[in-house]
């Protein structure tokens, strides 16, 4: 992939549309000052292709847009072997979501879209048509050159980490993983058909056949015992029947003596309706006159009720105007003092915010004393600034010698408790192999067993059903014989009888049908032969002899069976012996090389800790010598440090103090920063609530006035009301005493209601009917039982024997349909374990395969061994492809190694000896970490890109190495590769034959071409 051209809009620190255009370039530099967009030039084209940065990833891509920018834009065009494309991508800040399109050039030049719509479409297909993922093009394009110095120089497990993390190494654990698990489920799976094997010992073909005879003769016997059960039913229903009409005639004979009793009631309930009758005329009267007094009683309670709350009112008006008028005189007065203090107070705002740059606060005031030497000026404070840089330097360089003894310390003990936990684990990890592999021998010796039980078990089974075939053959011949013996006598007695009839027929003297010949002498006829008979037996001699082919036919295919069943165990058994042996061995090996691994890595630990001491003593030394220099440089020994730092500290607070209290003096007591707010807000207060106070007396002054119109109301209703009352009154007497009803407790006693009137009528009605259907029943029950029998009671005794009789019988059948059922069950469950057991002796030897391969996996992955082989072979193809490149720029001076764990390279112009890599200059430094990010770089993205990208990294290099840099950066660009370099240092830029400079202002960076 190689840029063509690349436009953006919005995106920060950008604001305006800038346009950038890769066609004509081979190597140039992108420059400008911290912070300007040099970066963001590079994370605008990984956002156009992957829709996230390396800085922010896919979270919060909201903070790319421009502070004064609703809306960003990124047009993107690249060139791959399939032609030339184009990627838009934009994102809203006031909508979720970014906009995706994605353009092909045709052969005519026109853009067509692509026919991908979703977002995950167009990203699916842009990472096939780059070849690269977003990890892999980030790591390939944007070359981490400080990362590759320390990975150069670095130590070989810093050297590894970073290899896991770029060639994404980790998926190493995961696979032992995977296969570790694979395993388990393999020897769980085992462990589970063993145990299957031992529970499904007992079952077998005999056990079948047994359950089988067994089910026969319950069959038999539960025949019988249902023709037992019928009788005893249908005499048990008929004794049922009689039994019912004695208890239905019982029944209903009670019923009719309490009817009979309910007689007098039911006379009491027909007066007391003949009463209510006479009085509905007056309920309607009565009901009204009640709802008359109830309305009049009502009005005078709500009267009584809103002359109460009128009081009420009267009292409240009282209150709301006389605070009103109180609080308009205390606001007017509050007013001016508050107006007065904000003047007062906006005069300190400059002093204030002075004080507050300077990192002080009002509360100093209260430290500052009649005797303080020390008086607020700029001037002072100058002069205080300058003294305080010069002992912050000083104290600088202690605290940092300080650290790097903490930290040497903590490497250090670092370096011996990872010495300590890898022999730990290597320790564990040997003596778990060492187990895992007894405890496979061990499981090995028991399959071994069990395969040997097996084995044993089908030997027998064959002899058995080598005796059986042996017998099923005998019995065979024995059927053949009977059945032609059956067969000859049947034959014959056929003959026979067709001679009897035609002797019937025929007299001496007459032609013999058969032959023609004249009959000399008829023989005497005997009796005629059962031939029904003789041909039943011939069948049965027939069906035996069937059933015994049969039989032989399954014992010879059972037979078949174990054998192959006794062929498979005999070479698993020879199998198992095999790798028995071949685990002991493996198991003994293992031992030996474990001792030789723990001794060596020893022998390791004891040698980089002697390094890593040697080491961090040299280091500390350099450093003393630079903090002895810079303590000459600056003529302060520590103890004065010491005390200069007291002296600045208590100066700079004396100054502040100072400042403060002349602030504190100006304000009057009154609080310079809260004060202002304060008062204002006491200010709008005072206005509330003389609008609030205003508000209460118009509200009183309503509400009285609605509670005195409601009472009026009120009066006029009530007297309307006591007129209407007595007109009503004097109507409802009259028609009263015309009903024949003394008084109001007369007529309220007689009144029913219609559903109680209606539901006596039906009580009586009832009462009436069901008299006379129980008077029907028990005529038709007597006739009935004179039918049935003579008899006035019914036997129970005879009833409950013959009960007794029918449901031991019913047990019994039940118990045989559930022995029956039970029966059928175990042999079908029989049937299907046989099978099943048959199946796992298969099963196991597959299982077994399975857990060997993924065993010996998960022992190969272990340990971080093939990792690290992995990890050894990458730096050994790095070093020989990053040599390639060094000689090429080195104008054929180095070459790079790989060796012993470490980096070296070969100098051609002193002999080509190997030295450390550490020993290398800046710039020569420089070239070898570079030729190895290159080589990483080709490794991760092959030939799919064109273009190389390198951030910053040189700001450390001297005018020599920049020149060495310059010569590596323009073979590069030679080979055809585009090379862009962001960065600061102009000596470098200066040689770049284009410049893109980045110009940064307050109104967004723009992009413009160095001419």
């Amino acid at each position: 992939m190689r840029p063509l051209r690349l436009e953006l809009s919005g995106f920060m620190p950008f604001l305006e549309r800038q346009e950038l255009s890769f066609e004509e370039l081979s190597l140039f530099a992108i420059c400008g000052p911290t912070g300007s967009g040099k970066s963001t030039l590079l994370d605008a084209i990984i956002y156009a292709l992957y829709g996230q940065t390396p800085r922010l990833g896919k979270q919060g891509l909201v903070e790319l847009i421009n502070p004064k920018s609703d809306k960003l834009v990124v047009l993107f065009e690249f060139s791959v072997k399939d032609g030339i494309y184009r990627i838009v991508r934009s994102l809203n800040r006031k909508r979720s979501g970014a906009e995706l399109r994605l353009y092909h050039q045709d052969d005519s030049a026109v853009w067509r879209q692509l026919p991908e719509v979703t977002s995950a479409e167009v990203s699916a297909k842009l990472e096939k048509l780059i070849g690269l993922g977003y990890e892999d093009f980030v790591r390939a394009v944007l070359l981490p050159q400080g990362a590759f110095d320390s990975f150069l120089r670095g130590k070989p497990k810093e050297r590894r980490d970073l290899l896991i993390k770029l060639l994404d190494l980790e998926r190493i654990p995961i696979m032992m993983g995977i296969a570790s698990d694979k395993a388990k489920q393999a020897l769980n799976r085992l462990n589970f058909i063993a145990d299957e094997l031992t529970r499904l010992a007992p079952i077998s073909q005999e056990a079948i056949e047994a359950l089988a005879e067994e089910k026969l003769n319950l069959k038999d016997e539960s025949a019988s015992l249902e023709l037992k059960l019928a009788s005893l039913r249908q005499e048990l229903q008929d004794l049922e029947a009689l039994r019912k009409l004695f208890e239905d005639r019982g029944k209903q004979l009670n019923q009719l003596s309490g009817l009979e009793a309910q007689d007098e009631a039911v006379q009491q309930k027909r007066a007391r309706l003949s009463t209510a009758t006479q009085a509905q005329p007056l309920q309607q009267p009565w009901a009204d006159l009640q709802e008359l007094k109830g309305d009049l009683d009502k009005t005078l309670k709500e009267k009584l009720k809103q002359i109460e709350a009128l009081s009420l009112k009267q009292l409240a008006l009282d209150k709301a105007e006389g605070f009103l008028v109180e609080l308009k005189e205390r606001r007017e007065r509050r007013l001016g003092e508050i107006d007065e203090g904000l003047e007062r107070l906006a005069t300190l705002t400059s002093d204030l915010n002075q004080l507050k740059a300077l990192g002080g606060h009002l509360n100093l005031a209260k430290y500052h004393e009649a005797t303080n030497p020390w008086h607020y000026s700029p001037q002072a404070w100058q002069e205080l600034q300058q003294r305080q840089n010069q002992a912050e330097k000083l104290e600088s360089f202690y605290e940092q010698k300080i650290t790097l003894l903490s930290q040497q310390g903590k490497q250090l003990q670092q370096l011996q408790k990872h010495q300590q936990d890898s022999l730990k684990q290597l320790k564990e990890g040997h003596e778990q192999n060492l187990k895992e592999t007894q405890k496979q021998l061990e499981k090995l010796q028991k399959v071994l067993q069990e395969v040997t039980t097996q084995q044993g078990q089908a030997k027998a089974q064959v002899s058995r059903l080598e005796q059986d075939l042996k017998q099923r053959l005998e019995e065979g011949k024995e059927a053949r014989e009977s059945f032609d013996h059956a067969d000859k006598v049947y034959q014959e007695a056929e003959i026979r009888d067709r001679a009897a009839a035609l002797r019937q027929h025929l007299h001496d003297g007459d032609s013999c049908p058969v032959c023609g010949q004249p009959i000399t002498h008829l023989p005497a006829t005997s009796g005629l032969e059962d031939l029904k008979a003789l041909q039943k037996a011939k069948e049965l001699a027939s069906k035996r002899l069937e059933k015994s082919r049969d039989d032989y036919k399954q014992c010879q295919h059972q037979l078949q069976l174990w054998q192959d069943k006794l062929k498979e165990f005999t070479e698993r058994q020879e199998t198992l012996s095999q790798e028995m042996q071949e685990q002991e061995a493996k198991c003994y090996q293992l031992q030996q090389q474990q001792q030789a691994r723990l001794a060596t890595l020893e022998k390791e630990h004891q040698a980089t800790l002697a390094r890593a001491q040697k080491q961090a003593e040299e280091e500390l030394g350099h450093f003393s010598q630079r903090i002895s220099l810079l303590e000459e440089d600056l003529g302060l020994p520590q103890e004065a440090k010491v005390n200069l730092s007291s002296q600045l500290k208590a100066e700079r607070e004396g100054l502040l103090a100072h400042f403060a209290h002349s602030i504190k003096e100006k304000s009057q007591g009154l609080d310079p920063e809260t004060a202002p707010a304060s008062l204002r807000q006491e200010k709008a207060k005072l206005n509330e609530a003389l609008e609030k106070a205003q508000k209460t007396q118009q509200d009183s002054q309503q509400s009285y006035q609605q509670v005195q119109q409601s009472v009026a109301i009120l009066d006029n209703r009530s007297q309307d009301q006591q007129k209407q009352l007595d007109k009503v009154q004097k109507s409802f007497d009259s028609k009263l005493r015309g009903a024949g009803f003394a008084t109001v407790l007369d007529l309220e006693k007689a009144l029913l209601s219609e559903s109680l009137q209606q539901k006596l009528q039906e009580e009586i009605q009832h009462f009436e009917k069901q008299k006379s259907d129980l008077l029907l029943k028990l005529t038709n029950l007597e006739q009935a039982l004179r039918l049935k029998t003579s008899a006035e009671s019914f036997d129970a005794a005879g009833f409950q024997l013959k009960r007794s009789d029918y449901l031991s019988a019913e047990q019994r059948q039940k118990e045989l349909l559930q022995r029956l059922g039970k029966i059928d069950s175990d042999i079908s469950h029989n049937q299907v374990a046989l099978a099943r057991k048959e199946e796992l002796i298969l099963e196991q030897g597959k299982v077994q395969e399975d857990y060997d391969i993924y065993h010996q996996l998960r022992q190969d992955l272990q340990g971080n061994n093939f990792q690290d082989y992995l990890i050894r072979r990458m730096q050994q193809e790095l070093s020989l492809r990053a040599s390639k490149i060094l000689r090429d720029t080195s104008q054929g001076r180095y070459d790079l190694y790989f060796q012993d764990d470490d980096y070296f390279v070969a100098d051609a112009w002193h002999g080509g000896d190997l030295r450390s890599v550490k020993n290398l200059s800046g710039g020569e430094n420089f070239m070898a970490s570079l030729s190895l990010a290159l080589a990483l770089s080709e490794s991760i993205a092959g030939s799919t890109l064109g273009a190389l990208f390198l951030d910053e990294g040189f700001g450390t290099l001297d005018d020599h190495s920049l020149d060495l840099v310059a010569n590596v950066l323009e073979h590069l660009s030679a080979e055809g590769r585009m090379v862009g370099i962001i960065s600061h240092v102009s000596t470098l830029t200066e040689r770049v034959p284009d410049r893109l400079r980045v110009i940064k202002s307050h109104e967004g960076s723009r992009l413009e071409w160095d001419v």
